[in-house]
């Protein structure tokens, strides 16, 4: 029997006519792959946006906020602790020293709570204000200047250890997302060199680690012990948002997916064993067989994938994050890989069927 000749374009061709002459399988691979593509990455994209939109919320409460204290209120040196802004990783960070009760001037009948602290340390207790402290002058808290009517250079006129005083209010600053009772007071600041009793250092997020280490190393010169404690302790989870990330659900979609798709395919494959006999006694290759496999593998699977991913994009648009964006696109090439290895696989499971001895030449 005269072989015909296979090169590239008859073979193309040829894959194109299978799948066109059994269009009822076609139809219902298309729609699967498009299906599993926008599920894949619709799980992703959901549930890597709900983490990072919870840790956007625990961030607001200051988990990535770090408290450094040194042993029995010994006091601290607030030129090292404002030195910190300096350092790689690290947002924000001020002193406090202890705070003050005084009494109203203008309601002898009211008393506030004044905190004292260098600079930096008033965008750690209000994460939104536009800039840090002046030396000599205070920041009203949210409810305090709704209470007493502060507004920008104003002055806030207060009694303390009897003695009466103005403070100059350069900025109200807006409600703290760290602590409510932040609202209510007042921050008197003081110069960088101060002594203060703890550093709160705002660490960049992810790098929590990196600067507790840091703290921990014997950046203070205090002769006294220092301890280095989190701010702020979310026990919902016990873990981490990176391990959070790490340990998500969604990542095993790319193999479950795969998976599917790779069954359905081989069965499907299998069903047309005889057709693929005969292509091998009309004289097509090994390689020749993989191309033609491969060119089916795109038109019914891979190609609805990306579909199906498009149409999840679009669903997602304007809510997807940086990370989530960039785990959702990597569970997409995951599942790309994956699938890669479908028209090796489906050759190797003709090959090893008894039916198919033709497979057996070259």
């Amino acid at each position: 029997m005269p072989r015909r000749r296979w090169n590239t374009t008859v073979l193309i061709g040829e894959a194109g006519r299978n799948l066109a002459a059994h269009w009822g399988q076609t139809i219902a691979l298309v729609a699967l792959s498009a299906i599993i593509g926008c599920g894949v990455c619709l799980a992703t994209a959901w549930q890597a946006a709900d983490i990072t939109g919870r840790f956007d919320t625990l961030v607001g409460k200051g988990v990535n906020v770090i408290t450094v204290t040194a042993d029995r209120g010994a006091y601290l040196s607030g030129s090292e602790c404002e030195a910190l802004n300096n350092i790689p990783g690290i947002d924000h960070a001020g002193g406090l020293a202890p705070s003050v009760v005084a009494d109203s001037g203008a309601l002898p009948t009211r008393s506030m709570t004044i905190m004292v602290g260098t600079p930096n340390v008033a965008q750690v207790l209000w994460p939104e204000l536009a800039k840090p402290g002046s030396p000599g002058t205070a920041i009203a808290g949210a409810q305090l200047s709704t209470q007493y009517g502060l507004v920008s250079d104003s002055y806030l006129n207060i009694k303390d250890s009897g003695k009466f005083e103005n403070l100059l209010i350069a900025q109200v600053a807006p409600p703290s997302t760290r602590n409510t009772p932040y609202d209510t007071r007042a921050l008197r600041i003081q110069r960088p060199d101060a002594t203060i009793t703890s550093c709160l250092v705002e660490a960049t997020p992810g790098a929590e680690n990196d600067v507790a280490k840091l703290l921990n190393s014997g950046w203070f010169s205090t002769p006294s012990e220092t301890y280095v404690t989190p701010y702020f302790v979310d026990a919902s989870t016990g873990l981490t948002p990176r391990q959070e990330l790490h340990q998500r659900a969604s990542s095993l979609g790319p193999v479950v997916g795969a998976t599917v798709l790779i069954i359905v395919a081989l069965t499907l494959l299998m069903a047309r064993r005889t057709e693929y006999s005969l292509y091998r006694l009309l004289g097509v290759t090994r390689p020749g067989l993989i191309l033609q496999l491969s060119v089916e593998l795109l038109a019914a699977i891979l190609l609805p994938i990306q579909f199906g991913v498009m149409v999840a994009l679009v669903i997602m648009h304007g809510e997807l994050g940086p990370v989530a964006l960039q785990l959702t696109l990597l569970d997409y090439a995951r599942l790309n890989a994956l699938l890669l290895l479908l028209p090796p696989i489906g050759l190797f499971s003709l090959t090893r069927n008894g039916v198919l001895e033709t497979f057996k030449g070259s």
